[in-house]
């Protein structure tokens, strides 16, 4: 009985290590068409002030291509971030010195914008894309497609600026058979600014080693929205209870931190453990039917004395 168990728990670690080694990763192919560069800009202006600045633009593909250029505000949906568009008053604050362009197959071309913010605009972030359109739609199943690819500007109108920030929660597993496990923060931005907001990663094998692994994560955050930032921990090969803490420095000044534990244990060590879980159940298991065995021996020796 106890051998047959042995074999089944064999097994099934077995089919845990086949499962876990034959993951496949599709990897997207990569599309063409009009790239453009930068595709983030930081500013900082003076109420009252005008500043001038190039986009350039990219004609991947082997067609000529008619370009827009046109601004919109964008803002954020979510925690995840999906972008909304829309015309408002800080969009009109862009003028392009050529809004309608003719680019060749393969030809690259900078276009030069102005920015100028009105004397009475009030401090904080403003969120302007700078939208290029192909005016050159792809039919494509009767549906004609429009591409439109964006360079984003944030923009800080200097004066009465918050900036804060808050580290709310941590989302992690509390085991894993992999050494690559994904990881996300949540934090709220609570000023009337974006921010650059950093979260440091510590990770060690607790209490095997002190020895630490450090990583970042880091994305911009929107005023008074809450950002989920992803990202991957790599705990590397030793198995064993990590502790993971994460710090983060808020711009009004202070340290947030929190200390979470995981347990990490991959397959090979799955059927080490299973393995001398085995062996220890099936000698302890011998040397109870030994001992009984002699005890059973004894008594009927006892007995037989007796007669």
């Amino acid at each position: 009985m106890i051998k047959k168990l042995l074999i089944g728990l064999g097994i099934f670690t077995l089919i845990i290590v086949v499962m876990s080694s034959s993951l496949v990763y599709a990897v997207a192919p990569k599309e063409q068409g009009v790239k453009v560069a930068p595709l983030r800009t930081l500013v900082a202006h003076e109420p009252g002030n005008t500043s001038s600045a190039k986009l350039k633009l990219t004609n991947e593909t082997d067609k000529r291509l008619t370009i827009e250029l046109t601004a919109e505000n964008f803002n954020v949906i979510g925690e995840q971030y999906d972008y909304s568009f829309s015309v408002n008053d800080s969009a009109q604050w862009v003028r392009f010195v050529d809004p309608k362009i003719i680019l060749e197959p393969g030809e690259k071309k900078e276009v030069s914008y102005s920015l100028a913010v009105p004397p009475d605009a009030t401090p904080g972030g403003y969120y302007i894309a700078l939208i290029a359109t192909n005016l050159e739609p792809e039919n494509t199943n009767d549906i004609n497609e429009v591409t439109r690819v964006a360079s984003l500007v944030y923009l800080e109108v200097v004066g009465d600026i918050a900036r804060k920030g808050q580290l709310l929660t941590i989302d992690m597993p509390w085991f894993t058979s992999t050494n690559i496990i994904d990881t996300s923060v949540r934090v709220a931005n609570q000023g009337n600014i974006h921010l650059d907001t950093r979260i440091g990663v510590e990770y060690y094998p607790w209490p095997l080693s002190n020895k630490s692994q450090s990583q970042q994560l880091r994305a911009l955050t929107l005023p008074h929205t809450t950002r989920q930032i992803t990202g991957q921990l790599d705990l590397g090969t030793m198995p064993g209870v990590y502790r993971v803490t994460y710090s983060y420095a808020p711009p009004q000044g202070g340290l947030e931190q929190q200390t979470h534990t995981v347990v990490y244990c991959p397959p090979w060590a799955m059927l080490l453990v299973i393995t001398l879980l085995g062996i220890i159940v099936y000698t302890v298991y011998r040397l109870a039917h030994k001992l009984l065995r002699n005890t059973k021996n004894k008594r009927n020796l006892k007995a037989k004395a007796q007669q």
